[in-house]
Formats: C-alpha cells, sequence, structure tokens
C-alpha cells in the first residue's frame, strides 16, 4: 500500500476515480487523468491477494500540491498513517454541495 514516489514530472500519478476500472499502462501511455483529492474524500484500497479485504477509510489530510498525494488516511480499523496510493486504491470523492 505504501508505493514509491506520488509523482512523476510534476503532476500527479494518475488514479482510477469511483469505480472506474484500472487499465495497466493506461495511465502514463494513454492520457489518464489524475486524480485530486480533498479532506474528506474516501479512499478505497482493495485487497491484494484472495480473501483479504479492502480496506476503506477517510482522507483527512491531502500534504500534496493540489491534491496530489500522499494522503493523511484515517481507515476504517481506526489505524491513520500517511498513503501513496498505488493502482489498487480509489478516491471516492465526497458529494459537495452546489
Amino acid at each position: 500500500m505504501f508505493i514509491s514516489p506520488p509523482s512523476v514530472g510534476g503532476g500527479c500519478l494518475p488514479l482510477p476515480a469511483g469505480n472506474e476500472a484500472y487499465e495497466p499502462g493506461r495511465d502514463r501511455e494513454e492520457g489518464g487523468s489524475p486524480v485530486h483529492a480533498t479532506a474528506g474524500d474516501r479512499l478505497l484500497v482493495h485487497g491484494k491477494t484472495v480473501g483479504e479485504r479492502d480496506r476503506p477509510g477517510l482522507i483527512i489530510e491531502v500534504r500534496g500540491p493540489d491534491g496530489c498525494p500522499p494522503y493523511v488516511v484515517r481507515f476504517d480499523d481506526g489505524h491513520t498513517g500517511l498513503v501513496f496510493p498505488g493502482p489498487d486504491a480509489i478516491v471516492v470523492p465526497v458529494q459537495r454541495g452546489s
């Protein structure tokens, strides 16, 4: 879950948003759009092996520029940590009033 550098070339690494499926290679080669999280959004880290549960959490702080990782996340199991999300994670934006 703690993945190497949060940015490439000064921008955020693209992550799938919401229910969008991750497609390896699309992020850099086909212009996938980077996710910009804000405090209050949810982070869902999918289990990496069969039988491993997903880890949902609340993004309580964004430490990268312009909504880029790393994020301080309070997971639903009570653990709080600094996270550089990988391709096994999605950011679910909170519904904001317009």
